[in-house]
């Protein structure tokens, strides 16, 4: 075989391939051992090979190489595009720009015209937004203002007890853990109720409750009051019972 000097832009893949098929025709490796090498069959291999033979490196080159893209644009509509965004539509974002065109009758995609100003040097007409900062709510300045309770099923036992819930209480101003924690089977009023009951008790009266949206603490029946339809919700606003003492007094109300 004569040596094929011709300069043919090839990728990595494709010198590999060269260079394996080389080896059979030049008889130092079989068929079978270049299939292997190449995870190809051994019949394609030797159609590979009878092409090679008769284009020389342009058999293992792929067809398409060095031919226009089916998706390119026509040649004009390059520079209709970037005429329009300079001209009449000067100023106008992208995402508005590509609607024009697509109401004039040129089927363009946002993406295409994005890289064509920028390709252009067109800048934006304007920054983007940038992203709102987030903030976290701000505690509350006193202890006792906010109790956030919820209940967090987990295996908390592992395989010494069965599956249960941790229902317990957390004053939001310090971040401390308020006493009443208890394991309970499953979230149920009962288990708040007895948690209520022992901050009251121990801590006092919190001055708000904050808790999702769990059955327990909303009626989930079908019976609408009239009052309850003009007020748009079920239920009444919660009062607490009896006088109110200081957050943090473990003494009885008089």
């Amino acid at each position: 075989m004569s040596i094929d000097w011709e300069r043919i832009p090839m990728s990595q893949r494709e010198l590999h391939r060269y260079h394996t098929l080389r080896l059979v025709l030049e008889h130092r490796i079989t068929a079978a051992q270049a299939a292997g090498s190449l995870g190809l069959s051994e019949r394609h291999i030797w159609w590979r090979l009878a092409r090679l033979r008769t284009e020389g490196r342009h058999a293992l080159v792929h067809g398409n190489r060095g031919r226009p893209s089916g998706r390119c644009l026509a040649e004009p509509t390059p520079v209709q595009i970037l005429t329009r965004a300079q001209g009449p539509y000067a100023g106008r974002n992208t995402t508005h720009l590509t609607e024009k065109r697509q109401a004039e009758g040129l089927r363009v995609r946002r993406a295409t015209v994005h890289r064509l100003l920028r390709a252009a040097g067109v800048a934006r007409s304007r920054r983007r937004r940038p992203p709102r900062h987030r903030a976290r709510r701000p505690r509350r300045a006193q202890a006792g203002r906010l109790v956030l309770w919820e209940g967090s099923p987990h295996a908390w036992l592992e395989d010494r007890g069965p599956y249960c819930s941790l229902v317990g209480a957390l004053d939001e101003a310090p971040g401390w853990l308020l006493p009443g924690a208890a394991f309970v089977p499953e979230e149920d009023t009962v288990s708040y109720l007895r948690l209520l009951h022992t901050l009251v008790g121990t801590c006092g009266i919190p001055l708000a409750l904050s808790m999702d949206c769990h059955g327990i603490f909303r009626r989930t029946d079908a019976a609408w009051t009239l009052a309850e339809e003009l007020r748009g919700h079920q239920g009444t606003p919660p009062r607490w019972a009896g006088p109110w003492r200081p957050w943090g007094s473990s003494r009885s109300p008089p």
